[in-house]
């Protein structure tokens, strides 16, 4: 069901994963939060927490459609035979914007870095 809205906002819709979902907003304000993530760090779905966080948040916040959704045991499953790379989080990187290079950083890191000082590594080899 389409829904009128009078709000008009410039900026990213990310695409989440292959599932439909409702719009998704990861945030830094706790008036307008339905779950904390992690401390400071905020999740909502809601109508009305979006409305609001539209109005009123000036702070950074990540809008997102579409999900990736797991049975049960699903996810533990493909953790424990490697199918994903797992990392701690960091708040720095959640919203900040311009660094088209964070993804590929951080899965150098995490991969390559279990082996080497990946710091050393430039940002295009081909200039070696």
């Amino acid at each position: 069901e389409a829904i009128e809205s009078d709000y008009q906002v410039d900026g990213q819709l990310h695409q989440g994963g292959p599932c439909e979902g409702v719009l998704m907003v990861l945030h830094n304000c706790a008036q307008a939060a339905e779950i904390e993530v992690k401390k400071g760090i905020y999740f909502s779905t809601t109508r009305d927490k979006i409305e609001w966080l539209l109005q009123n948040h000036g702070g950074p916040a990540k809008y997102f459609v579409g999900y990736a959704g797991w049975t049960s045991g699903q996810l533990e499953a493909e953790i424990e035979i490697g199918s994903w790379v797992i990392s701690d989080s960091a708040d720095k990187p959640i919203f900040e914007e311009g660094n088209e290079k964070f993804w590929q950083q951080l899965m150098t890191r995490l991969t390559l870095g279990r082996w080497f000082d990946t710091s050393k590594i430039p940002d295009d080899p081909s200039v070696n």
